[in-house]
């Protein structure tokens, strides 16, 4: 009871997300599979179970998050294009190895 969730820059740009996605290369040697398994993934039924278990917001809009989830609240996401973000993974990297973050 002693701590909570605040979203920062809500004022502002908004909060940063963390981005889990799932993609199929074209060279895949079984793409049939691979669709079944990325719309298996994407399905109302398997969103609401891992909503449930790793307590991270939904993809999909018609996904209740789970009770814990629901108690963050409401906020205002950073739009920056994750491809703007991977533009900058590099000199991330000098810097997070420049102060020893691990």
């Amino acid at each position: 009871n002693s701590i909570g969730i605040i979203f920062p820059n809500q004022d502002g740009r908004g909060t940063h997300i963390n981005v889990s996605g799932i993609a199929m290369t074209a060279s895949s040697k079984n793409q049939d599979a691979a669709k079944k398994f990325m719309e298996f993934m994407l399905s109302k039924d398997v969103q609401t179970m891992l909503t449930n278990i790793n307590y991270e917001f939904p993809v999909r809009s018609d996904v209740v998050p789970s009770d814990i989830v629901k108690e963050f609240g409401k906020f205002k996401e950073d739009s920056i294009e994750v491809s703007k973000i991977a533009e900058n993974v590099k000199d991330a990297v000098l810097i997070y190895d420049e102060v020893g973050f691990r």
